[in-house]
């Protein structure tokens, strides 16, 4: 919500802390950032760790309320707690999701990484039984040594990925450097 403040309080250790937010200022930056990638580019907001510190909730309205394309987040917890919240636009959660997490973010129309065949398998197979498609990006590990496809797999995973179908909704590949 653009045109306020937010203002969180953490009771820590060392006593309270706080620290205000200004909505207006990251909403600028989404605009500085569209005046640099052109007005033709999708722009995903990564609200991960609670907008690193800043309320997920807050920042993804504000920001959805400007336009913004898509969000990223790092589990599915963090993704479902935006919808509760109101958010619409899609969320790529970036953590391949655990077995138990994947039938609420499939009820939350949320996007998946997948990092081996097991996992699109698994996400393949619990998209079958609601008859759902499920929304998908190929994470591609390029060095960081986390998760991914190694870019050598993936030529030969590729006939079986798409192989997964209707089941699986293939949006896209990313990497993390």
């Amino acid at each position: 919500m653009p045109g306020h403040t937010q203002t969180q309080q953490w009771w820590a250790a060392v006593g309270p802390s706080w620290v205000e937010v200004d909505l207006d200022a990251i909403v600028e930056n989404l605009e500085v950032v569209r005046r640099v990638v052109g007005r033709d580019r999708r722009v995903l907001g990564v609200v991960k760790a609670d907008a690193y510190g800043h309320g997920a909730s807050a920042v993804a309205l504000a920001l959805e309320a400007s336009g913004i394309e898509a969000f990223g987040v790092s589990t599915v917890a963090e993704a479902l707690g935006l919808r509760a919240a109101g958010v619409a636009c899609p969320i790529l959660v970036f953590t391949p999701p655990r077995l138990e997490d994947l039938p609420g973010g499939l009820e939350g129309d949320l996007t998946f990484t997948v990092t081996s065949l097991e996992g699109a398998r698994a996400l393949a197979e619990a998209a079958s039984r609601r008859s759902t498609p499920a929304t998908a990006h190929l994470k591609v590990d390029t060095g960081m040594g986390r998760y991914g496809f190694a870019p050598a797999d993936l030529g030969p995973a590729a006939a079986e990925l798409l192989a997964l179908g209707p089941a699986v909704r293939w949006e896209g590949l990313y990497t993390h450097m």
